[in-house]
């Protein structure tokens, strides 16, 4: 089992070590992995490499060894008297010194320097205060100013690497659990400390404070294994009870849950992060894996362990800033999510009522200081910064919202439960005048938005109609059961309609209306049905622009997400979040938001060029190719009739990538 893993500075070389004397070095290019000669059958505990990428060093028992690179000839030896501890502090310095260890009785420890390029020791003198021990609780910063230690398990403290005998104690760190281990963050502005079994905190280093500056619940990472890449984005650990290894992006809004990459029993494994972020390595029993980190993934907000029915997602919506996004769900809360790994508490409750009915879609105030939801019959006006909301009455049950450009006016619609419910009603906030603004044919309305002049687009069984609240008066654009959304630019709105007007469980056309010269234009999709939107009772709902007005975003009868474009082409398919009940598109047109059936709350990258199942079948295979070196062959002697072979290591100069 490789217990030690290592990528160069340069991210050119892989090293390995662990028991009985395995020391293997992999390069970028994908040749044969390359054995350095010399510790025998010794236990390989340390593989580090010098800054500028040149030299290897390695650990046994007994000694240390330097290797030249790309040779790999060795160019030097320690045999020290006290232990040598380059996994778990820094490379020092410039030119490359090791941090070595003598004990002394008490628990106390003499410390010097070792120059792995030629020269003497170099003594510092001895840490006057109980240690906790070595391994992973003792170390000096790459700069090489300070020594920093755990004392009795608990807090982390620092001391000037020239003043190690005379100077006091600086505290870094604070807390009652005891630390488990600590590293360097590689930005040299912080340290990382892993207390009792589950937190992982980040400390300013070397000023210390009472909090630390982030924490991440987590399972006590096994082998004291923490990996970071060069930047400070990717963090990650082992964890034996998942079977692989947890990475968090620490760039994602606080609180989401770490990506799990799998590899099976992880105890006593070693892990390693590529310095550009780009990959990551994992030990397991006779084999070394790595996973590419650099492309996009879809990031889970939050996930539902104890989910049941009642807690699936009702609603989602960014900020117009796209600064954070708020949900509801019919557990009937309303919840804020931070999209900034700095933005605050993930997750916070807006508002909370056991008592209320079902939970419907959300809609955002222009200005960003309210959402506005709806539950049964009553319309919430939701402040963001939190306080009490303010409750909107006039409707036995409501089916759409939308708030004006101004902030100002918030409108509502119905006509789902109760018939006399099949109006708009109009609130102003600012001066608490209503307005009722009804056709009088008592159909359903589905959807409800505000146009840039301050008129109001509706759709329902109906078909679309135009209001305007000046007036009070309405004109029907399009007649027939149809749904539909007003465009980024407010000149037209796309949606389905019956192709019979009153069948909603018939086949349904995907159509562009013009509001300027209220001309209707059919658009040459594919028959829907294929897609899995056979009708309007199960069709695009809900359904969002992408901010180019190019393409939408919908969600299939299936709960699959699907980008298509305006023309027609054919859409890419999100698969994966099982049940996508609600979605939104972020402003800038980045990523997409979905909530779903299945308790989980979850952040996809939009889609780009190509969607992968149009893919030739010999490219699609080609491409998967890239992935892996997995090779499943046929075996008739084996009960499942095949088995997986390894093919030649690819390297990993290039990330694959669709």
């Amino acid at each position: 089992i490789p217990v030690r893993m290592n990528f160069s500075p340069d991210g050119d070389w892989l090293a390995a070590g662990g028991w009985h004397g395995l020391h293997k070095l992999w390069n970028v290019d994908g040749s044969p992995s390359r054995t350095p000669a010399g510790h025998g059958d010794d236990v390989v505990v340390h593989v580090r490499f010098s800054h500028d990428s040149k030299l290897h060093i390695s650990g046994g028992d007994d000694d240390v060894r330097v290797w030249r690179l790309p040779e790999l000839s060795q160019v030097r030896q320690f045999d020290p008297d006290g232990e040598v501890l380059p996994m778990r502090s820094a490379m020092i310095g410039a030119d490359g010194k090791l941090l070595q260890s003598e004990p002394l009785e008490d628990n106390r420890y003499r410390f010097s320097l070792l120059p792995i390029r030629g020269g003497e020791a170099e003594e510092l003198g001895v840490v006057p205060r109980r240690l906790s021990g070595m391994e992973g609780r003792t170390g000096v910063d790459r700069d090489g100013e300070w020594f920093v230690y755990t004392q009795d398990g608990a807090g982390l403290f620092a001391l000037p690497l020239e003043e190690l005998e005379s100077a006091t104690p600086r505290q870094i760190g604070f807390g009652d659990e005891e630390v488990w281990f600590f590293r360097f963050h590689p930005d040299g502005k912080q340290v990382v400390t892993v207390a009792g079994w589950a937190t992982i905190q980040f400390w300013p280093f070397p000023e210390g404070s009472a909090e630390p500056l982030r924490s991440i619940e987590a399972q006590r990472p096994w082998g004291r294994h923490l990996g970071f890449d060069d930047a400070g984005r990717w963090l990650a650990t082992l964890d034996n009870e998942k079977q692989g290894a947890s990475v968090w992006d620490l760039q994602a809004p606080s609180g989401t849950p770490p990506l799990v990459l799998r590899r099976g029993e992880v105890a006593n494994a070693g892990l390693a992060v590529h310095p550009a972020g780009s990959w990551i390595a994992v030990g397991a029993p006779d084999t070394v894996s790595i996973w590419p980190l650099g492309g996009s993934h879809t990031r889970v907000l939050t996930r539902q362990e104890d989910f049941q029915m009642n807690n699936q997602f009702s609603g989602v919506v960014f900020d117009p800033d796209g600064e954070w996004l708020v949900t509801s769900s019919n557990n009937h809360q309303i919840r804020f999510w931070p999209l900034a790994p700095d933005g605050g508490e993930s997750g916070r409750i807006l508002w909370s009522d056991r008592m209320s009915g079902f939970w419907g879609a959300l809609s955002v105030a222009p200005n960003g200081e309210y959402v506005v939801a709806q539950i049964d019959g009553v319309v919430l006006v939701v402040p963001v910064s939190g306080g009490e909301p303010r409750i909107l009455r006039g409707f036995g049950g409501v089916n759409a919202t939308a708030v004006d450009g101004d902030s100002r006016r918030v409108a509502a619609a119905g006509g789902e439960t109760y018939a006399e419910d099949a109006h708009v009603r109009i609130w102003d906030l600012e001066s608490g005048e209503e307005q009722v603004l009804d056709a009088g044919d008592g159909k359903l309305i589905w959807s409800l938005e505000f146009t840039v002049d301050g008129r109001l687009l509706s759709s329902g069984t109906f078909g679309i109609r135009l209001w305007s609240p000046d007036s009070g008066e309405s004109e029907l654009l399009l007649e027939g059961a149809a749904y539909g959304r007003l465009s980024p630019d407010g000149r037209s709105c796309f949606g389905m309609r019956a192709a019979a007007p009153e069948d909603l469980e018939g086949p349904a056309i995907a159509f562009v209306l013009d509001l300027e010269d209220r001309v209707i234009r059919d658009l040459p999709w594919p028959d829907l049905r294929i897609r899995g939107t056979s009708s309007l009772a199960h069709g695009l709902r809900p359904l969002s622009w992408h901010p180019s007005g190019e393409k939408i975003v919908f969600r299939d009868r299936l709960g699959v997400i699907q980008v298509a474009s305006i023309g027609g082409d054919e859409p890419h398919r999100l698969v994966g979040h099982e049940g996508a009940s609600v979605l939104a598109v972020h402003p800038d047109g980045r990523m997409i938001a979905s909530g779903g059936a299945d308790g989980t709350l979850r952040l996809w990258p939009m889609p780009e060029g190509r969607p992968r199942h149009t893919l030739p079948r010999e490219e699609f295979l080609d491409k998967l190719r890239s992935f892996t070196n997995y090779r499943v062959v046929a075996d008739a002697e084996s009960i499942t009739g095949y088995r997986i072979e390894f093919g030649r290591l690819p390297g990993w100069d290039e990330v694959p990538g669709w």
